[in-house]
């Protein structure tokens, strides 16, 4: 029930019908039971999954409404836990830039930055690669 649920939430925001089930699986395994109201945080700017990532860029909206998550680092790092993927890709950061910048967390333009700070600092506390 959990996991139609959360296909039916992905749909609303447009997740396209052949990626829907994998970003349904993936959501539940970060929020569990509230993987539904992390989609229903409403339409992003730029493609409804995060580039990379099975994940719907809507659940970086929620981390930052409803979790409080002020950083790309807190989101990556904490949040939807992508220290962990593998590979971690470039792109997948500049989608989640690309939200936090739309939402007003980041200044306009300051995505690429960002992006790249976040780079270097996960290469160097972590010896994590980004793709």
């Amino acid at each position: 029930a959990l996991a139609a649920r959360t296909a039916a939430a992905a749909a609303a925001v447009g997740v396209a019908p052949d990626v829907r089930e994998a970003a349904a699986v993936a959501t539940v395994d970060l929020f569990g039971a509230l993987a539904p109201a992390a989609l229903g945080e409403g339409l992003v700017e730029g493609p409804a999954i995060l580039p990379g990532s099975p994940l719907p860029a809507t659940v970086v909206r929620y981390c930052v409404r409803r979790e409080w998550a002020r950083s790309l680092a807190d989101i990556v790092e904490r949040r939807l836990m992508l220290l962990f993927a593998i590979p971690l890709r470039r792109s997948t950061l500049a989608g989640i830039a690309a939200v936090l910048e739309a939402d007003g967390v980041l200044p306009r333009g300051g995505a690429a930055d960002e992006v790249a700070r976040l780079v270097a600092s996960l290469a160097e506390r972590y010896d994590k690669r980004v793709d």
